[in-house]
């Protein structure tokens, strides 16, 4: 059993917790090694399955997650990459710095998670939607404060804590967009679904279904 704070090693993986002070300094290998670990699907399954935690590869890049139960690992991203179809520049705050540092302070290890939850929304849509490829299109990712207010978000919005974007997806409309991704979150039993205002559709992690219109 994997505890919060703990640090392990196999090999040149770092286990580290997410969110951990240890993961952004230079984390030492500590024993004891883990082995026997099965496989998951995909990085959403680890991180629908409760705590998770984040891989570091010896450079201090990060490969993958896990939980108590599987790992994943994803191939080596080019720096600013969250997973594989996911730039951390793209979920940067619609103030451009005006007042906040782009990212209202999130670490890049809450974004990674925001950015994996999208990309099994992302296999979701291509497997509905053969054809052409169907990217998702984040329209807005965090906001600081001030940018929320300016938006018109809630006071408690997601989009504050790096856990929410307003998406659209190629090639759908976004009536289609939304129908999608209501179907998917519901079948899954979590995240938010906020659609029907405009252009985009809101998505976010919360841990239960909810779903609102505009």
């Amino acid at each position: 059993m994997f505890k919060s704070g703990a640090i392990y090693t196999t090999g040149s993986i770092i286990y580290a917790s997410a969110g951990d002070a240890a993961e952004q300094t230079n984390p030492k290998p500590l024993l004891p090694k883990y082995r026997g670990h099965a496989f998951c699907a995909n990085q959403e399954d680890i991180l629908r399955g409760g705590k998770a935690y984040r891989l570091i590869g010896a450079d201090g890049s990060a490969v993958g997650f896990l939980n108590e139960n599987c790992v994943s690992v994803q191939p080596p991203q080019e720096a600013g990459q969250l997973s594989a179809h996911f730039k951390k520049s793209e979920f940067s705050c619609e103030c451009g710095g005006k007042w906040c540092n782009g990212f209202n302070g999130i670490p890049d290890s809450e974004l990674m998670q925001t950015a994996v939850f999208l990309e099994g929304l992302r296999a979701h849509a291509n497997a509905e939607h053969p054809g052409a490829e169907r990217k998702i299109i984040v329209r807005s990712g965090v906001r600081c404060s001030k940018s929320n207010a300016e938006a018109g978000g809630a006071s408690g919005s997601q989009h504050l804590f790096g856990k929410a974007a307003d998406i659209s997806v190629s090639g759908l409309t976004q009536s289609q967009a939304a129908s999608m991704c209501l179907e998917y979150f519901k079948a899954r039993g979590h995240g938010g679904v906020g659609y029907g205002g405009g252009r985009y559709t809101h998505v976010d992690r919360r841990p239960k279904f909810e779903t609102w219109k505009y």
